[in-house]
C-alpha cells in the first residue's frame, strides 16, 4: 500500500472530528501542494500525481508575403503553459476518514466568491520541492468517486487536476530609493488585441508611415512587435530590428503616434 501523505491526512481528520487544524507535522517524504497566492492557505495532495502532461504553444499569424508559395510567419504571442496532473489518488487512511473536505476544497479553487468580494478563483503556486509554476490557476478538477464509507462519504477517488499560468495578482516591487510606481506588463490578450489595431491603422494610413516603409508595408514586408513593458509599439523587419516606432499599446487599444 503506497504511503499517504501526512499533511493532507492530519487535515482529513481534523475536519472530521470537527477539531482546529494542527500545525503540518514535518516529513522527509516531499508531496506536491498548491499554495494560495497571497495568503497562508494551501491544498495538499494526498499521493503525488502518476504523470504529468505539460502542453504550451506559440500563436502565429499568416501574412502575404509576394513572390512567395508560402505566406510568411508573423509572431503573434507564446501560449500560457498548461499542466495537467494525472491520475491523482484520494485515499483516506482505512478507508474510514470523509474525503469530502479535500474534494470540496479542490471544487473551491474553481470558484470566485463574490459574497467576500472575490470575484474570480484564487491564483496559486504549484510546488513540488524546489519545483514551482509560479501563479496559476486551476481550470479543471475531475475525480471519480470510487469508495464510500457508512455513511455515503467518498473514502477513495481518482482523478486529475489542469491548471494554466497565468498573470500574478502580486503587485510588481518598485525600484528601491523611488517613488514611481511600474506598471503592470501587458497580458497576451492585450498584446494580441493591440498588434491588431497597429495592422488595421497601417492598412487605412499608408502615408502617414515613412516613405522608406510605405513599399515594404505594401509587400507585406514587416512586422509588428510591442514592448509589453513600455508598451511601445514598433514596425520591424523580419529579423527583428525595429524601422520605426509608431504609437503605443494602451492596455489593448492601440494609440498612434501624433
Amino acid at each position: 500500500m503506497p504511503r499517504l501523505n501526512p499533511l493532507a491526512v492530519a487535515r482529513l481528520r481534523s475536519e472530521q472530528r470537527a477539531q482546529p487544524n494542527q500545525p503540518p507535522q514535518p516529513t522527509a517524504d516531499i508531496y506536491c501542494y498548491l499554495q494560495l497566492e497571497g495568503t497562508n492557505e494551501r491544498f495538499d495532495f494526498i499521493l503525488n500525481p502518476s504523470s504529468i502532461d505539460q502542453k504550451v504553444a506559440a500563436n502565429y499569424e499568416s501574412l502575404p508575403s509576394a513572390g512567395t508559395n508560402i505566406p510568411r510567419l508573423q509572431y503573434r504571442y507564446g501560449e500560457a503553459l498548461q499542466l495537467t496532473l494525472n491520475g491523482l489518488i484520494l485515499m483516506s487512511p482505512q478507508h474510514q476518514a470523509s474525503l469530502q473536505p479535500l474534494l470540496d476544497a479542490g471544487v473551491k479553487l474553481t470558484r470566485c466568491d463574490p459574497a467576500n468580494q472575490k470575484f474570480a478563483a484564487p491564483v496559486c503556486s504549484f510546488v513540488w520541492g524546489t519545483r514551482r509554476l509560479e501563479s496559476c490557476v486551476v481550470t479543471g478538477f475531475d475525480f471519480s468517486e470510487k469508495m464510500w464509507n457508512s455513511s455515503g462519504f467518498p473514502v477513495h477517488a481518482e482523478g486529475s487536476m489542469t491548471l494554466i499560468e497565468v498573470l500574478s495578482n502580486r503587485p510588481t516591487p518598485a525600484t528601491p530609493g523611488s517613488t514611481q510606481q511600474v506598471s503592470p506588463k501587458l497580458s497576451s490578450r492585450e498584446l494580441e488585441a493591440g498588434s491588431k489595431g497597429a495592422i488595421a491603422w497601417i492598412k487605412q494610413n499608408p502615408l502617414k508611415l515613412p516613405s522608406s516603409l510605405q513599399q515594404r508595408v505594401k509587400l507585406g514586408q514587416y512586422r509588428i512587435l510591442t514592448n509589453p513593458q513600455t508598451r511601445a509599439v514598433a514596425i520591424t523587419d523580419s529579423t527583428g530590428k525595429t524601422l520605426s516606432t509608431i504609437g503605443t499599446n494602451e492596455r489593448g487599444t492601440f494609440k498612434p503616434k501624433p
